[in-house]
């Protein structure tokens, strides 16, 4: 220990902030800490402790004989040292055992910058003593040979190290070896390769310590395999020492490497149970086979690629090593209880959680559906796959309970694996169905993702795959999407038959041929060419009934008069439709069978969403939404009518634009157009009789409710003549026929039905009322606009006025005595709205005026030499009373004012100006002419019949 300069006693370091203290109380320097360097040499403080005393002498002293007093040197600093000491071994490879570690012996270990350098000796220590404290970087180097660990030497490795005075640091490395310059290896297929005989190769084989425990073999299945170094190439290999296995009989070794299986990056080396091994043999067995079948030219490159993929996902995609989530928590369990007791019986693990979760969800839900669902999915799970090859000898493996289970694939297990697994499908789809509308759509989805999940190809050497395609065909393709999907819940016949079309695919083989015309080039031969020539005759038929079903024939003459039931599409729902139901067609009939299920997914669609806006919409809705169907499209109306309006007004503006762009003259025509004059009694603009409110009272099974509708006249006219109807609307529900009811032919709920009965003009048919004939041609192009066909008596219920003066109300009334139990379930009104219609028919007139100016030729002429022609001059438009629709009057192509020697004629355009009206007959158009024209106006050019009396012009009897 370093001495106090002062006292002569002992210091005592203190390590923050780096000083030294005095031990001695009562010295100077055990109060004061002096901050001494502990690389550099210790301060010290001198005290002169010699004295002299002064003499009073004339004479000078003489100082050569005075003895000086003898003071010692100085001692020699004592600097704080430390040591380091450490191990340093090969290159870990057993992570898992910390204690198995190869010391290095000779390695150079030394301080960069220093003299302090060292070599570890044969166990791989090291030690330096006497190291200044302080931060160094340590070096470590072994370039000669190791045998036979690192016949290349090693890496050299550099580390930042700190030493603490009189403290022994310890500081252990690891070195990584040089390799050998190899080439690299191809990348094995497999999870282990065999290598050639160790006989037949003057190798070096050195022992390496073994784990603690051993590896298994992946020949024998024994964990027996020991490790050997191969000097020639640098890596260690594997040999068994069971006397039984093949590998040990032959004389091979085996080398191990890391494998990827299927996203999954685990370490895995070899197999390490005889389920992976027997997978293994089945997995390359079937690989053989499908080699053989490409060297032979049965398939092609891509084919072949296609099938690999599909045995790899058959025999791998259950390994419950490369699971992740919660499985792979439970790996190690399943697998001892899988070595111990078999892996058929460690399957219960799993089948005993599927049948816990039915069990929750069954009682939850209440639906028996979900339980047998999950048992069925846990039946799946638990029978072997038919083509495993040979099955498991473990205790209670199947290898005992079917001692006849031999070779490659199994009939009975293919039956067992795709009954249970079609039934699994089946419950959950009917279970979701089970539990009312609201779910319809998840038994749609359950339906169709359970078809595609199913095999629509076969391999004829795999019965197993011909099982599940023929119950895909039968239970799913034959029934349940045709018939309980679009049949039984879309209500459609039509949508049922184009189903059966595209989705009724029976098992097909295997086959290169791509379409109709390579099947018949092998000469009509075989039950595969045979059934394509059935198929395509079902499908077009199946599809002409589809077309006929959904009335798109019914404006083809001759044809059309034989086809006009079904859905009656018009418009351009009826020419969509057989868009689709073309490209639909051709694509079916001419591409194979097995490929028809991906296109009937892209035309049901089609179809479907035609049939929803057009006559299906309350089969469709009250199918997917049930009770809440009606609430949901009340909703959806309110909100969508402003957005509707919007879209309407600029769909004006744009055609106003197009019409410019297109027909100049037609838009110069329109320019005379009138405008409305001020009205001074109402509101200015195209009104007319319109709705003031429109109201239904709640309507409950056999009470009576109340429809009502208030009615003003906003125009400039007496309304005369008032007829008010009520009717079902287009979309009103159909009735329902039981089992084989055909949506498409069945007639809509009328206002009978409905329990209206306060009607004047009701009777039994329209053939047989008391309306008056005019009246009731009315009565018929109104309705005939408005539905599409000719009106019944029952269907329609009206009241009438005589006259509705202006800015007059009329409180319009219906009664009902009810809704009866009949009409709610033969019309399934729980899930389906009712849309009430009501039309007012009405009488009303409207006035225009034009005024002309004329000049004489006088004041023209002075106009041309003032200039002020060109101002003067203006469009003439006439002024029309406010009425719904506009009468125009005026002179195309003249402005005012007029030469009195100009010719002209007058134009007159009546249009409608109703958003939501229409004209139904033009009764009377009078032209009133001045009198100064009445004798000279030439009437020759008129287009319609007229009357002329005096300056008075009628026009009766206009379309």
């Amino acid at each position: 220990m370093p001495k106090c300069p002062l006292c002569g006693k002992e210091l005592v370091f203190v390590r923050s902030p780096n000083i030294f203290k005095c031990t001695n109380p009562s010295c100077e320097l055990y109060n004061i800490e002096e901050r001494l360097d502990i690389l550099n040499d210790i301060a010290k403080t001198t005290i002169n402790k010699g004295y002299s005393r002064s003499l009073k002498s004339d004479k000078e002293p003489d100082y050569s004989q005075v003895e000086e007093p003898y003071e010692p040197p100085p001692a020699p600093p004592i600097y704080p040292t430390g040591s380091i000491h450490g191990f340093v071994w090969h290159e870990n490879i057993y992570y898992y055992d910390t204690k198995k570690k190869v010391g290095i012996p000779n390695t150079k270990v030394y301080i960069l910058g220093t003299g302090f350098e060292t070599k570890t000796n044969a166990e791989g220590f090291y030690k330096l003593t006497g190291i200044p404290p302080g931060t160094y970087t340590l070096r470590i180097e072994h370039y000669e040979p190791f045998n036979p660990f690192a016949p290349n030497g090693y890496y050299s490795h550099e580390h930042k190290i700190r030493v603490y005075p009189n403290r022994a640091n310890e500081y252990n490395f690891e070195l990584k070896p040089i390799p050998l310059p190899t080439k690299k290896p191809e990348k094995p297929e497999k999870g282990y390769h065999i290598i050639s005989p160790f006989t037949e190769r003057k190798t070096i084989r050195g022992k390496i310590p073994a784990p603690f425990f051993k590896r298994r073999c992946p020949i024998c299945g024994h964990r027996t395999l020991v490790e050997e170094y191969d000097e020639n190439t640098g890596e260690i290999y594997f040999r068994c020492t069971n006397p039984k296995c093949e590998s040990n009989k032959k004389g091979e070794r085996i080398t191990l490497k890391k494998v990827k299986l299927h996203g999954g990056r685990i370490p895995i080396f070899g197999w390490r149970s005889r389920e992976r091994a027997n997978k293994r043999r089945v997995y390359e067995k079937r690989l053989d086979e499908l080699r053989e079948r490409y060297h032979k030219g049965e398939i092609d490159y891509d084919k072949f690629l296609e099938e690999r993929k599909k045995i790899e996902n058959q025999i791998w995609h259950k390994d419950s090593r490369v699971t992740k989530g919660i499985i792979t928590r439970f790996g190690g369990p399943i697998d001892y209880f899988s070595r111990r007791w078999g892996p058929e019986v460690a399957k219960g693990i799993p089948v005993a959680a599927l049948i816990g979760i039915g069990a929750v969800v069954s009682i939850s839900l209440k639906n028996y559906y979900f339980f047998f669902a999950f048992l069925s999915w846990a039946l799946n799970v638990l029978v072997p796959s038919p083509d495993s090859g040979t099955f498991e000898e473990g205790p209670m493996g199947w290898g005992h309970v079917l001692p006849w289970a031999q070779g490659g694939s199994h009939a009975g297990f293919a039956w067992l694996k795709s009954i249970t697994k079609v039934t699994s499908i089946i419950l959950f789809a009917l279970a979701f169905k089970n539990m009312g509308d609201m779910f319809n759509i998840f038994f749609i989805l359950t339906c169709l993702m359970g078809y595609f999940m199913l095999k629509i190809q076969y391999n004829p050497k795999y019965p197993g795959e011909f099982i599940e395609s023929l119950l895909r065909f039968g239970v799913l393709g034959c029934y349940f999407i045709p018939f309980q999907i679009f049949a039984v819940i879309f209500n459609s016949y039509v949508l049922a038959a184009m189903a059966f079309a595209f989705f009724a695919i029976p098992p097909m083989p295997e086959t290169t041929a791509g379409n109709i015309s390579e099947i018949l080039a092998r000469g009509l031969s075989g039950q595969t060419a045979y059934y394509e020539m059935f198929d395509k005759l079902l499908f077009l038929i199946l599809m002409f009934f589809a077309l006929i079903g959904s009335g798109s024939l019914g404006g083809i003459p001759l044809i059309g008069d034989f086809f006009k039931t079904g859905w009656e599409l018009t418009g351009t729902l009826k020419y969509t439709f057989i868009y689709f139901w073309l490209i639909a067609t051709i694509g079916g009939f001419f591409s194979p069978a097995r490929e028809r299920p991906y296109t009937g997914v892209l035309m049901l669609g089609g179809a479907t969403v035609i049939y929803g806006i057009g006559p299906g919409s309350q089969e469709i809705g009250s199918a997917l939404l049930g009770q809440w169907w009606p609430t949901v499209h009340n909703t959806v109306e309110s909100v969508m009518k402003p957005v509707s309006q919007v879209f309407s007004q600029l769909s004006q503006t744009f055609g106003t634009a197009f019409t410019l762009l297109t027909n100049p003259v037609g838009y110069a025509t329109q320019l005379m157009n009138a405008t409305y004059a001020k009205n001074p009694t109402g509101k200015t603009g195209a009104f007319g009789v319109d709705f003031d409110s429109f109201d239904i009272s709640p309507v409950f099974v056999k009470q009576p409710y109340t429809v009502s509708v208030i009615l003003k006249n906003d125009g400039a006219a007496d309304a005369k003549n008032l007829m008010v109807f009520l009717s079902a609307g287009v979309k009103a529900p159909k009735q329902e026929k039981g089992a084989f009811k055909a949506a498409e032919w069945s007639k809509p709920i009328t206002i009978e039905g409905l329990g209206i009965k306060n009607c004047e003009g009701q009777k039994s048919s329209g053939a047989n009322n008391n309306w008056a004939g005019e009246q009731w041609e009315k009565i018929k192009s109104w309705f005939a606009k408005l539905f599409g066909r000719e009106p019944q008596g029952n269907e329609i219920c009206e009241q009438t006025r005589s006259k509705l003066t202006k800015q007059d109300i009329w409180q319009v009334t219906f009664m009902s005595t009810g809704i009866t139990c009949d009409a709610v379930i033969n019309y399934n009104l729980r899930k389906k709205f009712i849309p009430f219609n009501v039309t007012v028919m009405y009488d009303y007139e409207s006035n225009s005026n034009l005024k002309i100016e004329f000049v004489s030729n006088e004041e023209w002429e002075k106009l041309i030499r003032t200039g002020e022609i060109n101002r003067r001059l203006r469009f003439i438009q006439s002024e029309c009373s406010s009425a719904p629709v506009k009468l125009s009057i005026g002179t195309p192509g003249l402005k005012n004012p007029l030469k009195e020697d100009q010719e002209f004629y007058i134009g007159i355009n009546l249009g409608n100006e109703d958003r939501y009206g229409q004209i139904v007959k033009i009764d009377e158009i009078t032209l009133n002419l001045p009198k100064e024209f009445s004798e000279n106006f030439d009437i020759t050019d008129c287009t319609f019949e007229k009357t002329q009396q005096n300056n008075r012009i009628v026009w009766k009897g206009l379309p």
